[in-house]
């Protein structure tokens, strides 16, 4: 074992996710970020290896991933090889925790998906978790082992300017809360728009528009997590065509592709798009207009909390 003040480790490996908030973050504390080798066998199985030479703690970032299975089945398979090779204490970061979405029970005979990946995680060597936005708050309740949440909502609101006479709107009821304490930051009028799930696809249809008389208003349009982008261009053009002036639009978690981003500046009319380095947003910034935020400063001021005095 070897001393400092912790070695970081990236799950995936490998270069083809982005880093940019584990980089940001190992830049901030001083961490380097160690390298693990992955190895996946013609049957699908999968094995890791780590360095010999580590400290007595470690951290693993689980960054979003496209194959978010294979995720997890590595981040297992990391955590149970460092601690094998005496690591003594454990953090997991997650940057993004998989199946979020999938926390309510909508119709018999569907999983819990969320709660299926955080017991499969509270199984593992791993000692304490940090998160941050969830797409349920009670999801928290999930964990049994220590768990830091750290909200961007503040990050979020002090990146976008006021624009006066200004209305925060909430895409459905389920943002509402959040974006009641968005309208307390702003000091500002608070709506909702209606929203309606048909089905488990996920796609999502507007039924009604805000109560606001919103003609020549400023509208800052708030929402945990983007990903087809279709809901949030069908409340941004109604909001506009209801007489709204400029509307910015807030994500956590971006995961478009730039064709969606450049669609919701150019072509709906959306101001600025908003969003943290905590999902995979592009690197496109249409003049400005699409900003990525870093949530690992978020994390690295509140470290000791976070990953338990480390």
């Amino acid at each position: 074992m070897s001393g400092g003040n912790g070695a970081m480790f990236a799950v995936p490996a490998g270069s083809g996710v982005d880093r940019r908030f584990t980089d940001a973050l190992a830049a901030v504390r001083g961490v380097p970020v160690t390298s693990h080798e992955r190895t996946v066998f013609p049957s699908g199985e999968m094995i890791v290896s780590v360095p010999e030479e580590l400290p007595e703690r470690a951290v693993i970032v689980l960054a979003p991933s496209d194959q978010p299975n294979n995720a997890l089945m590595e981040l297992l398979l990391l955590a149970d090889a460092l601690k094998r090779h005496g690591v003594h204490h454990l953090t997991c970061v997650l940057q993004y925790v998989p199946y979020s979405r999938s926390n309510r029970l909508n119709r018999p005979g569907l999983p819990l998906g969320s709660k299926v990946a955080i017991s499969l995680l509270e199984q593992s060597p791993i000692d304490r978790f940090t998160v941050f936005d969830l797409h349920a708050r009670e999801t928290l309740g999930y964990f049994s082992k220590p768990v830091t949440w750290l909200p961007t909502l503040r990050l979020l609101s002090d990146a976008v300017p006021g624009h006066a006479p200004e209305v925060v709107v909430s895409p459905d009821r389920g943002r509402y809360d959040d974006c009641t304490q968005l309208a307390g930051f702003r000091s500002c009028t608070l709506d909702m728009l209606i929203k309606v799930r048909r089905d488990d696809s996920g796609s999502s249809e507007l039924i009604a528009g805000a109560r606001t008389d919103l003609t020549g208003r400023s509208v800052l349009l708030f929402d945990d997590e983007i990903w087809s982008g279709q809901t949030a261009a069908h409340a941004a053009e109604s909001l506009l065509a209801a007489g709204a002036a400029r509307i910015d639009y807030l994500t956590v978690y971006d995961f478009t592709s730039p064709d969606i981003r450049k669609a919701m500046l150019m072509d709906v009319g959306v101001a600025t798009f908003t969003t943290t380095n905590l999902a995979r947003p592009g690197r496109d910034s249409h003049d400005g207009r699409y900003r990525v935020l870093d949530a690992a400063a978020l994390l690295a001021g509140s470290w000791r909390r976070a990953v338990g005095g480390a």
